[in-house]
């Protein structure tokens, strides 16, 4: 838990997406951090039966300056896991943001930059760091395409 720990606070951008899988009880992982900084509210809503992380399921949360991020998305693990974290990136403008998955789930994640980068997502630089049981990948300076398409948001 202390390894989760101390990379999260140097982690620096506007969101965090955590790629789940069912069943949650007990959150572990990255997910446990974030559980526990936001004071058990994952867990709470998971006992309340609110999320259940089940297949593409999506859960917005505000970390009211708890977390080095400004929101975490938890998106529940499915075949189009990739395609969903596509529209939800492009949905929200994130500019510096990272994914977080599990290890065992490697595979519906495996295509995340390529995806990125067909969808026309663009990044000054990237990351990854590997835990025990998952992985962290980083995005920073992404750019949309505004510019070259002459859009202006």
């Amino acid at each position: 838990m202390a390894d989760y720990k101390n990379y999260l606070d140097k982690i620096s951008g506007d969101t965090m997406i955590i790629i789940v899988e069912p069943p949650m009880i007990p959150v572990t992982g990255i997910a446990s951090i974030v559980d526990w900084r936001l004071n058990s509210l994952l867990s709470r809503l998971i006992l309340e039966e609110s999320y259940t992380g089940s297949d593409g399921s999506v859960l917005l949360l505000c970390t009211e300056g708890r977390l080095p991020v400004e929101k975490v998305i938890l998106v529940g693990a499915e075949r189009s896991t990739v395609k969903k974290l596509v529209k939800i990136v492009q949905g929200l403008r994130c500019r510096n943001f990272c994914v977080a998955f599990n290890n065992n789930i490697e595979e519906k994640t495996k295509d995340i930059f390529s995806e990125f980068k067909h969808n026309g997502i663009n990044w000054n630089t990237s990351g990854s760091h590997k835990f025990k049981n998952e992985t962290l990948i980083t995005f920073k300076g992404v750019d949309y395409g505004e510019h070259q398409q002459g859009k202006s948001y």
